[in-house]
């Protein structure tokens, strides 16, 4: 086996084991390079063969020779052991031989933050050599270290499956379905209650890269757990602030796909009319992101309460899903409209003029922060132009510019 050292002059050993780390591969037999490495750099001989190589002979040789696999560096990952750099450089070979060390099979920390940096990296190859039998890691194993605190601050306490299934890479859904092929369960819960569903069905991955997840990545994510064991016995499971994964979906702009892929599994038309914590259903969490892709596929869809009842439900502060679309202030103009029509048209004419718990109509909240809806709400029949809230005021008090003027022409 070839060992070549990357120089800049011709050197003698002294100075070649100060040019250590430039080493690409090594021309001499394994037991050799191994000695040479724990001569030139004996206190990070490991960690250059972990990172640099893939060599399974050279870290065998490492092992033989007395050097500890379980000791952090101390250079430039200095919270990354050996199998946490042959996992991140994806070096599946150097893995398994790494897990067959006692030590390392001893170290669950160390094991987990290895699991968790290969499943963010996509890294097929290296997760299913870190999930072989005698790895102290399994697929339901939850770690708390300061390595994973780090890594994954949006985590608290989660198992593999809800990192597969929040992870932006396009290995995400085979991943997963590794994880659910060694024993990942569907149903798990981190410490906000949330399986690995909630977790699917959320558009902005809470990842260390807070990238955007591809809409048919999600979707594929959604349905291996779905099609798992026991996986459609999450649409029913609330976190803590009891939503479903429905309301997460529609909350967090989902891709149509997904909400079309959870309706369509048995048992997900029931989520359609749970409320939340705050009595909000997902058609409110839908409405208050103004998502004009979503409310129509809500409004459509068969069973549960009738559309009419999901159109005038309301949550703990009285508001329908009307008062949710016309209160959003972070909404673009033409979803606000898209939204308001189509709820009229499925039964919202009967609340157009609803008052919540502060007296405010639809039109009372659409004249401060939605003035394209208001002439929408006003064609559609409103009579709430003056009809005040608990304080006293009318759509035309809190109206101001075009709505101000749109309020006085029409009055």
């Amino acid at each position: 086996m070839l060992i070549l050292l990357h120089v800049d002059s011709a050197a003698d050993m002294n100075s070649l084991s100060q040019t250590c780390q430039g080493m690409y591969s090594l021309v001499l037999d394994p037991h050799l390079a191994a000695q040479w490495l724990l001569k030139c750099q004996p206190t990070k001989a490991m960690w250059l063969a972990a990172e640099k190589m893939q060599s399974t002979d050279i870290m065998l040789q490492l092992l033989h020779l007395g050097a500890s696999p379980a000791k952090m560096y101390d250079g430039r990952y200095s919270s990354y052991t050996p199998l946490k750099l042959a996992a991140m450089w994806g070096h599946p070979k150097v893995v398994e031989v790494l897990l067959q060390n006692h030590d390392v099979r001893g170290n669950v920390s160390d094991a987990g933050g290895a699991l968790f940096t290969t499943i963010e990296r996509g890294d097929i190859e290296c997760l299913k050599a870190l999930l072989v039998p005698h790895s102290p890691v399994h697929a339901n194993s939850r770690v708390d270290s300061s390595f994973f605190s780090l890594m994954f601050p949006d985590f608290p306490r989660s198992s593999p499956l809800h990192a597969a299934a929040s992870c932006p890479n396009r290995n995400a859904p085979l991943a997963a379905k590794v994880l659910i092929e060694h024993g990942g369960v569907c149903t798990a819960r981190d410490s906000d209650g949330q399986t690995p569903l909630h977790m699917a069905c959320v558009a902005m991955r809470p990842m260390s890269y807070r990238m955007p997840c591809n809409p048919s990545t999600q979707f594929e994510v959604v349905r291996t757990l779905l099609s798992a064991p026991g996986g459609p016995n999450a649409l029913a499971v609330r976190d803590s602030l009891g939503r479903t994964p429905l309301h997460v979906a529609c909350g967090r702009e989902a891709s149509s796909w997904v909400i079309d892929c959870l309706l369509g599994t048995p048992g997900g038309l029931t989520a359609l009319s749970a409320p939340d914590n705050r009595g909000q259903t997902p058609l409110h969490s839908a409405c208050g992101n103004a998502s004009s892709r979503i409310v129509p596929i809500l409004l459509d869809a068969p069973g549960g309460v009738g559309v009419a009842a999901r159109v005038a439900a309301r949550d703990h502060r009285g508001q329908t899903p009307l008062h949710a679309v016309c209160g959003s202030t972070h909404c673009r103009p033409w979803d606000q409209v898209d939204v308001v029509r189509a709820l009229l048209n499925m039964g919202g004419l009967d609340v157009i003029d609803a008052t919540d718990n502060q007296g405010r109509t639809p039109l009372r909240l659409a004249a401060e922060n939605a003035v394209d809806c208001c002439e929408v709400l006003l064609h559609a029949g409103s009579k709430a132009l003056h009809i005040p809230d608990s304080m006293g005021l009318t759509p035309v008090d809190v109206s101001f510019g075009g709505a101000k003027r749109l309020m006085l022409r029409w009055k």
